[in-house]
């Protein structure tokens, strides 16, 4: 099956160009980056015809392609100036080469891979975090050649994880946490120094595949967690140990993870 890749200008709204050359009905979210030697921004994507694409920006025409084992619905993360990452849904974790499309190591993590990886900093040291559809987290060290894992979370419902997680240093420590919603309507906040719930997973009722955001949507200087449901309604909770009158309407979350002198992000 022959896929079109459509790139359209964004001031006229004209179209560009459009890529012939890759295949499968396209789920993976393209990732811009710098590959060859113009000055043109150019995309790296997934594919369901278990190939990773490179699609140079300029003419849409292909870079480079990479066979991988399983199909790719995953997106590509951006790890420094010269590596990505991306998963397939064979459980199988790749650091990839941005200019050769040459994939230097890959693990495999024993679940597919839907949601796109997050890169964390703890003290200073990358992680990246991979959520898998089997409910489980796995903190992967990207800078090793075995890229060995860290830590393991499991969610206590064995939550199907789908949609990519946010990141934030919700607890002041220094590492950041990171936020992950579930098929199965859960909510967790995790740290990302330990791997341990940083609040009891909260239940929405209903099952989740958006992905959350994090904004100060009332404007009372502290960050709310916003998410779409597969009930048609959006969520906002806040993390605040207060009552926030403003978005009560919604849902309320009091963190129990801050005290009253640490609420000042």
């Amino acid at each position: 099956m022959v896929s079109s890749w459509w790139h359209f200008d964004g001031d006229k709204g004209r179209l560009i160009w459009k890529s012939v050359e890759t295949a499968g009905k396209f789920f993976s979210t393209p990732l811009p980056v710098k590959i060859n030697h113009d000055e043109i921004t150019d995309i790296i994507i997934g594919s369901p015809d278990k190939k990773i694409y490179s699609i140079d920006g300029k003419t849409g025409l292909k870079i480079w392609e990479m066979k991988t084992k399983g199909a790719v619905n995953s997106s590509p993360v951006l790890f420094d100036n010269e590596t990505v990452f991306i998963g397939d849904e064979e459980g199988v974790l790749y650091k990839i080469k941005i200019k050769t499309g040459i994939a230097d190591s890959r693990i495999s993590l024993g679940a597919p891979i839907i949601s796109t990886p997050a890169k964390i900093s703890i003290h200073g040291t990358s992680l990246l975090l991979v959520p898998l559809k089997d409910g489980t987290i796995k903190a992967v060290n990207p800078n090793s050649k075995e890229m060995d894992i860290k830590w393991v979370f499991n969610t206590e419902y064995q939550d199907p994880i789908v949609a990519s997680p946010a990141v934030f240093d919700f607890n002041k420590d220094g590492c950041d946490d990171v936020v992950i919603t579930s098929r199965n309507g859960y909510l967790y906040i995790i740290d990302g120094n330990k791997g341990k719930n940083l609040m009891p997973p909260i239940f929405t009722g209903n099952s989740i595949s958006s992905s959350p955001s994090l904004a100060d949507i009332n404007n009372d200087g502290f960050l709310d967690i916003v998410f779409g449901s597969e009930n048609g309604y959006v969520y906002a909770f806040t993390i605040k140990t207060v009552p926030d009158k403003i978005i009560k309407q919604n849902r309320i979350v009091y963190g129990t993870f801050l005290n009253r002198k640490n609420e000042s992000f």
